[in-house]
């Protein structure tokens, strides 16, 4: 996929319900549909025991267009930090929430900083995205602030998506019609490796009062522990490989819902 993913503008009235945690959200964003870059677009849904052991921190900058392009950038602040029984994400989020500035990290990401806003995996992890610069740029309210063009909530190759807001209140699902900088969710696995389709969906500013959402199609790239892309025949027998043991566990009732809810106890 090339580094310079499609962006798509539309406008449409703000929507107006919000869904906290841990109710469902149960509508669908108001006013003009967005033109989709994905073809029937998946939101990241499903609730699943997380297992990584990373953070992937991403500082992500969307400068206002010039001459009709917006430019996406990572910023220093971003990287990976590594999780251990004494350090959990809930103690990750706490600290973001305080001060990104205070995180020492343990790593840069592995893409920082030419290829923003493509995410790069290696392993099973959690991705936070976090929105810097003009405050007008924000997540799409009362919707989900990422989706894919592959459907992944069976086999839960990504789930547990959470927004929070200013007030670091968290939204499963679909974010809250408050302004939304910072989502979260889990990658389960990167096996086979793969570049995974999806849509980011931001609000970039109003006219006449009226929001300017904006979509940007890059991709969730999936390098599996040696950071390669696997040969198209072996990437074949991994994914039924996969499959097989996506089913095994939902056979074994790992399809039961628990949910990573982060923090939602103080405010910024």
């Amino acid at each position: 996929m090339s580094n310079k993913p499609t962006v798509r503008l539309s406008t449409g009235p703000a929507p107006q319900e919000q869904h906290k945690l841990p109710e469902k959200p149960k509508s669908t964003p108001k006013g003009n549909s967005l033109v989709e870059s994905i073809q029937n677009p998946n939101p990241i849904k499903g609730e699943h025991p997380p297992s990584g052991t990373k953070v992937l921190y991403h500082q992500l900058q969307v400068t206002m267009p010039s001459a009709g392009q917006f430019v996406f950038t990572y910023l220093s602040g971003s990287g990976i930090k590594n999780l251990s029984g004494a350090y959990t994400i809930d103690d990750f989020m706490a600290d973001l929430e305080s001060d990104p500035g205070d995180i020492v990290f343990d790593r840069n990401l592995y893409n920082i900083p030419s290829d923003a806003p493509n995410i790069v995996v290696r392993e099973a992890c959690y991705v936070v995205v976090q929105l810097f610069g003009d405050p007008n740029v924000r997540f799409k309210p009362d919707s989900e602030a990422i989706d894919t063009a592959i459907d992944f909530s069976t086999n839960y190759k990504y789930c547990n998506l959470i927004h929070y807001d200013t007030s670091w209140t968290p939204y499963l699902d679909q974010s809250g019609d408050d302004p939304c900088y910072v989502i979260q969710f889990d990658v389960s696995y990167v096996e086979p490796p793969d570049n995974d389709q999806f849509n980011i969906n931001l609000q970039v500013g109003t006219v006449n009062g009226q929001p300017i959402f904006l979509q940007v199609d890059p991709a969730l790239k999936n390098r599996g522990p040696h950071g390669i892309m696997m040969p198209a025949a072996e990437k074949k027998r991994a994914m039924r490989q996969v499959s097989g043991a996506s089913m095994a566990r939902t056979a074994n009732g790992h399809k039961t819902p628990v949910v990573h809810r982060g923090r939602a106890d103080s405010v910024v």
